[in-house]
């Protein structure tokens, strides 16, 4: 018998899996694949590189947080935490025309969370909102991206599966929207040295 006749099922059978396989590949790239996105802000500049809190980011890290969370992160924050896991930024505010806890025209961003599975680890670890949450009373389905235990801004995914970045502040009752996605709010960010304050306009 020839090779076809006697394996000619199997070997089929086989080029199929294999074609499925690449064709997966090719159309449903991996998170880390999508988490290579081009970025509105400076990657290189982004990140105060002075103190490292958190292990480097892998898929497995990814993939684990997400099925904790429940949620599926955005890949612009993914593309952030690859270049350096959580820690300071290197000062950036938001403008607002809401006036807030903080100011009348903005607000901080001088930090960003990432994920250690050690839950120990308590810098810079958004898988610690729970902790946060029943600390200080935060509703479900906010993941706190910055903050200082009086103010966070969070991704928002109270309404949707796809997140709203919110400020939060509930000593002085503030929950509203600064942004319709983290792309937009990375958007919006301007550096603190730029930025033009309310005193010092004329």
């Amino acid at each position: 018998q020839t090779f076809y006749v006697k394996y000619g099922d199997w070997f089929a059978w086989l080029c199929t899996v294999v074609t499925i396989g690449l064709l997966g590949c090719f159309f449903f790239p991996s998170r880390e694949m999508k988490a290579k996105v081009s970025l509105p802000l400076d990657l290189d500049s982004f990140w105060d590189k002075t103190n490292v809190y958190n292990p480097s980011l892998t898929n497995k890290m990814i993939a684990e947080a997400e099925a904790e969370l429940r949620l599926r992160l955005p890949v612009e924050l993914l593309a952030l935490l690859q270049k350096q896991n959580g820690g300071y930024t290197t000062g950036y505010v938001f403008p607002t025309r809401i006036k807030n806890s903080w100011a009348s025209d903005h607000l901080p961003f001088n930090e960003l969370s990432g994920i250690n599975l050690n839950r120990d680890n308590i810098m810079f670890n958004f898988l610690i909102s729970d902790a946060y949450r029943k600390e200080f009373m935060i509703p479900e389905k906010l993941l706190l991206l910055a903050g200082d235990g009086h103010y966070f801004i969070a991704l928002d995914y109270r309404k949707s599966s796809d997140p709203t970045v919110s400020w939060i502040d509930f000593e002085c009752n503030e929950d509203f929207q600064i942004a319709a996605s983290f792309r937009e709010f990375l958007v919006g960010l301007v550096k603190s040295s730029e930025f033009k304050y309310e005193d010092e306009m004329i």
